[in-house]
């Protein structure tokens, strides 16, 4: 399985030859040759460039279907659909203010950073359940979001899995009914008392 610098490579020799929509075009003026393969990387830690790059690249083949490069097209998209099926996980995100979303995210870290907005800090609510949140995102006076036992968290936060090694891993249809309903309007409204009662002083916590 070749990991993600492998990919970009081979998608940056792929699109110096053929570039088949004209992404080095778009980037090839303002980014050198190492700046290019950075920005292939980070767009392969987003479940939505990788597909983007999927279609694009199917879409080339189908309008050009005699071109002698195929047997080398059709193994970059394979290497892709590998690629999703190893590091795609299935997250809960809960944004301020909005009801909880199932989505789907590249395992990676700058993935999680993108989610949350910075850095992360990962929180343990259940048995190998966990939010990730931004760190700093009081200090960075993010909104609030959601009332967790007694703290709130700022900014958007998502819920996943863990395994016993620590590698973080895709939630189950039932994890995920699960904190839907625990990260609904309910408990908006729950936090939302919470910081008027500190808001009145008598409450137990600080807002920063």
């Amino acid at each position: 399985m070749l990991d993600k610098n492998e990919i970009a490579h081979k998608l940056n020799e792929y699109f110096k030859e053929f570039d088949p929509y004209n992404y080095r075009d778009s980037v090839s003026t303002k980014l050198d040759e190492e700046e290019v393969l950075l920005e292939l990387e980070n767009c392969l830690t987003d479940v939505s460039e990788v597909e983007e790059f999927k279609k694009q690249l199917k879409l080339y083949k189908e309008e050009n279907p005699d071109k002698d490069e195929m047997t080398e097209l059709d193994k970059l998209i394979k290497t892709l659909d590998e690629y999703l099926e190893k590091n795609k996980i299935t997250i809960l995100n809960v944004e301020p203010y909005k009801e909880p979303t199932e989505k789907e995210i590249i395992n990676d870290l700058k993935a999680m950073q993108r989610e949350v907005d910075g850095l992360i800090e990962i929180v343990d609510i259940d048995p190998n359940i966990s939010i990730v949140c931004n760190e700093e995102g009081k200090i960075m006076n993010l909104p609030f979001n959601r009332l967790i036992e007694n703290d709130i968290i700022a900014g958007s936060f998502f819920v996943v899995s863990f395994d016993e090694e620590g590698n973080a891993k895709s939630l189950n249809k039932e994890e995920i009914e699960k904190y839907k309903e625990k990260f609904d309007k309910r408990n908006i409204a729950e936090m939302e008392n919470k910081i008027a009662a500190i808001s009145l002083g008598i409450g137990g916590n600080k807002l920063c």
